[in-house]
């Protein structure tokens, strides 16, 4: 499964990240290589853990397009009771 960006908190999110950030050193001039690899494999391994930890994951249908939304549904139920409506007054 995937995980559903759409229905996180991202408040939650911002503040679970700016916990584990803060567990780290903070930031300095890196020098060499290692130091560069060192602090991107921590920061990298902060926002992994925060995403699995604040996000949840979908089990989308094969059916389901991708860019689906909430907001989407809702637009598209209210096109559908409008083209209803339409139909009902071309009737008369």
């Amino acid at each position: 499964p995937k995980h559903n960006y759409h229905t996180m908190e991202w408040e939650e999110f911002r503040e679970y990240l700016t916990n584990k950030l803060s567990s780290i050193p903070p930031p300095e001039e890196l020098t060499i290589h290692t130091q560069f690899k060192e602090a991107l494999t921590v920061l990298t391994r902060c926002i992994s853990e925060t995403v699995e930890a604040k996000v949840p994951k979908s089990n989308p249908s094969s059916y389901v397009k991708c860019q689906w939304s909430k907001e989407l549904e809702v637009e598209c139920k209210v096109v559908r009771k409008l083209a209803r409506d339409s139909r009902k007054h071309l009737a008369r």
